[in-house]
């Protein structure tokens, strides 16, 4: 067992060669059930407490997200900006860095773009309830 593991569910099956192991971030109650109906209370009572979120992590360079699930926390994959050579000081005069901070803006836009597209397919794809957003004071609202 994982060390953000606290609980585990078995499901077995002879007749149906089902073996399903499944480690969640919740103490569960000490249960054994043996019979043609399984014993799922504590299983759907998992399910009402922790329902899925996804948490995004953000500065104006990098993503990270996370999906809780039955009380375990999970880092999954996120967008990274390929274009941090732009984020440098540059000399040459007012009209240099005003081109300079429209580069820089418009690499923003297109990351956050990207960031939000991201978070879109991964809260589908896992049916989050709950969407945190966590990061830089002047990320997050670009987010």
């Amino acid at each position: 067992m994982s060390p953000a593991s606290s609980g585990l569910i078995i499901f077995a099956c002879s007749a149906e060669n089902l073996w399903e192991v499944m480690e969640v971030g919740a103490e569960l109650e000490n249960e054994v059930a043996v019979g043609g109906v399984p014993a799922l209370f504590q299983l759907a009572k998992l399910l009402d407490d922790y329902e899925t979120a996804v948490v995004a992590v953000v500065d104006t360079n990098t993503a990270r997200f996370f999906v809780t699930n039955y009380g375990k926390l999970k880092e999954t994959g996120a967008p990274d900006d390929s274009h941090k050579e732009l984020h440098h000081q540059t000399s040459g005069g007012i009209w240099n860095q005003l081109k300079y901070q429209r580069i820089v803006e418009n690499e923003h836009d297109k990351f956050f773009k990207e960031v939000v597209k991201d978070l879109e397919e991964l809260i589908k794809k896992v049916d989050a309830k709950n969407l945190i957003i966590a990061g830089e004071k002047t990320a997050v609202p670009l987010l």
